[in-house]
């Protein structure tokens, strides 16, 4: 087969990579914001078929197992399926991460910059191609739709603020900043992206932040992270910070959010949210180089 080409022009590289994916998937497209917010932050690598009939972006993690590479996406026209342009595509990306000195090897889930966490339950090709590959099955993520009509009033001396860059929000910024650092830092980086892109509301009670809600961080439409402080759950102060986000989402004519990679599902079930898609998290070990 002919030899890929690596993509290493970012804006390059944005337009590539949108304009396969949305071909192959038009299911799930992808914005050139989406992908270039996430290629500008963590490049990775970035390869194309020279006939631009397939594409895969994949990255590396450290942890405290040693480093990981993960696959972001891959996508191969219907017309050149089952030819081993998927196969090719990944061999390339795995000689890459061995390449860099990774150990392992994790499809999607490439927190705190990524697009998907794992492979949607739906995309039978996916995973054939990593079980193919010798990744197997280490666990699943949830995504929840909610319909941005849902409504919840804060309780009484809480207020919902939107934040942005501007300059007279500075105080609060700096304020819910610290409480999102506190209790949940890996979510500091989708905070600053919400700010920037006032997509970010937080609940005061006088000066104090008490939860967060951000939207569309890396994902249109896609509602997290958030949280309430400890020491003010159990009051409707997330739900009434969630329901901010979603009137916001409403007014940017979304009329379904998904919650994304959810961890308590009981609880944004009974705010009215319902499971709309399972992530399959795949993993392998990868050779020593």
């Amino acid at each position: 087969m002919a030899p890929l080409v690596r993509l290493t022009d970012l804006d390059h590289a944005r337009g590539e990579v949108v304009e396969i994916w949305n071909r192959a998937q038009p299911q799930e497209p992808l914005s050139p914001s989406e992908v270039g917010r996430i290629l500008a932050a963590d490049p990775g690598l970035v390869l194309v078929t020279p006939d631009r009939s397939g594409v895969l972006a994949a990255t590396l993690r450290s942890s405290t197992s040693g480093r990981r590479g993960h696959v972001r996406l891959i996508a191969v026209d219907d017309a050149r399926r089952r030819q081993g342009v998927a196969s090719q595509l990944l061999d390339a990306a795995i000689d890459w991460m061995v390449r860099q000195g990774a150990t392992s090897l994790r499809w999607g889930a490439e927190a705190p910059w990524y697009l998907w966490p794992g492979i949607d339950a739906e995309w039978d090709a996916a995973l054939a191609l990593a079980a193919h590959g010798g990744a197997r099955q280490t666990g699943e993520a949830v995504n929840l739709c909610l319909t941005t009509d849902f409504h919840v009033e804060p309780p009484g001396g809480v207020t919902i603020e939107r934040l942005t860059s501007a300059a007279h929000h500075a105080d609060m910024v700096a304020a819910a900043r610290e409480l999102v650092g506190r209790n949940w830092p890996p979510w500091l980086v989708e905070f600053d992206l919400a700010v920037e892109s006032g997509t970010l509301f937080v609940a005061f009670a006088g000066s104090e932040p008490l939860a967060f809600m951000a939207h569309s961080t890396l994902r249109h439409g896609w509602l997290g992270p958030m949280g309430t402080d400890p020491e003010h759950q159990s009051r409707g102060v997330g739900a009434a910070t969630m329901s901010a986000a979603c009137a916001d989402l409403a007014q940017r004519g979304v009329d379904t959010a998904q919650i994304a990679w959810v961890g308590p599902v009981s609880y944004f079930t009974r705010l009215g949210a319902r499971p709309c898609r399972t992530f399959r998290q795949m993993a392998q070990e990868l050779p020593q180089a």
